[in-house]
């Protein structure tokens, strides 16, 4: 396992990755995982087809949801 080192660059803290572990993008999705601290980068998908494959895998029940309060909204988002 590798390291890399953490600084502050303005107002933010950044990480210098090592160049074996070079993303080939501009931006990245970032999580914190509460319960271990982690952080997590993932790569911007190019398409859904793949959350969309693992979707129709799922077992997830004809009516999820249909039962849901409908909240009613303002300007500024739910009341």
């Amino acid at each position: 396992m590798r390291t890399a080192k953490v600084f502050v660059s303005g107002n933010s803290q950044a990480v210098r990755i090592p160049m074996e572990l070079h993303l080939d993008c501009d931006e990245v999705y970032i999580y914190k995982d509460e319960a271990s601290g982690d952080l997590i980068l993932s790569k911007r998908p190019s398409d859904w087809s793949g959350l969309l494959a693992v979707l129709d895998q799922a077992d997830i029940p004809q009516d999820f949801l249909n039962e849901r309060p409908n909240f009613p909204l303002t300007k500024k988002g739910i009341l």
